[in-house]
C-alpha cells in the first residue's frame, strides 16, 4: 500500500544510518490527555494480529489518502516539524491498521462514536439520566471501534476516495522507502506520487 510519513530530518537520516525505526512510547503524545487515546490505538493493532517487535513502543501514524482531490500530504501537515521531510512509502498491508482520520477526533476527546443520529441522542439521555458509569465508559470505548470501518462515516456510506485515511504501523523500514521530499515546494505539488505508482 502506498503510504506518506513526515519525519524530521534527523529521523530520516537514522533510518538511512539504521535500516529501520521503531518509536519508543516516552517520545509519544506529549498532550496527557490524549495518552489514552493513543494506549487505546496500540491495543487495537495488538488486537488486529499486528504485533510490536519490541515492547514499549508506539506505531508510527501515516497518511495513506489525504483526501479524494490530493492523495499526497498538504504543507500544513509539516507544522511543528523543523526541517520536514516525507517519505513516500510502500508499506506491506497486513502490517498496518487503516483508519479514518477525521473520526480519529472523537477518539482523542474521548466522545462516544455514534452509528447514527439516534444513537447517540439515546447515549446522551442515557448518560444525563445515570451520569458518568463504568458500563458508559465501556460503551464510549467500544463505539470507537467505528473509526475503522471505512464504508461508514457517522452511519452514512461514503465513498473510500472520499475519506481522509491513516494508517498505524509499528516499524519504519528503509526497504519501504520509495521516495522523499524535502523542499516545502514538493509538498505543495498535487502530483506528489512515488516511483512505483
Amino acid at each position: 500500500m502506498r503510504a506518506w510519513i513526515i519525519l524530521e530530518a534527523e529521523a530520516w537520516a537514522l533510518l538511512q544510518a539504521n535500516g529501520r525505526l521503531t518509536c519508543p512510547r516516552h517520545l509519544a503524545c506529549g498532550t496527557e490527555e490524549f495518552v489514552p487515546a493513543y494506549a487505546w490505538m496500540r491495543d487495537r493493532l495488538v488486537d488486529a494480529g499486528i504485533a510490536p517487535p519490541a515492547e514499549n513502543l508506539t506505531p508510527w501514524w501515516c497518511w495513506v489518502q489525504r483526501d479524494g482531490e490530493h492523495p499526497a500530504p498538504f504543507a500544513e501537515d509539516t507544522a511543528g516539524v523543523e526541517v520536514p521531510v516525507v517519505l513516500q512509502l510502500r508499506l506491506p498491508t497486513d502490517a498496518v491498521a487503516l483508519s479514518c482520520f477525521d473520526l480519529w477526533h472523537w477518539v482523542l476527546n474521548g466522545w462516544f462514536l455514534p452509528a447514527s443520529t439516534a444513537e447517540g441522542d439515546a447515549f446522551n439521555a442515557e448518560l444525563v439520566f445515570t451520569g458518568e458509569t463504568p458500563a458508559i465508559g465501556e460503551k464510549r470505548r467500544a463505539s470507537w471501534a467505528r473509526i475503522f470501518d471505512l464504508g461508514n462515516m457517522l452511519g452514512e456510506p461514503l465513498p473510500l476516495e472520499a475519506r481522509c485515511i491513516q494508517g498505524c504501523f509499528w516499524e519504519l523500514r528503509l526497504s519501504d522507502v520509495v521516495g522523499a521530499a524535502t523542499e516545502l515546494d514538493h509538498l505543495q505539488r498535487e502530483d506528489l506520487e512515488d516511483p512505483g505508482a
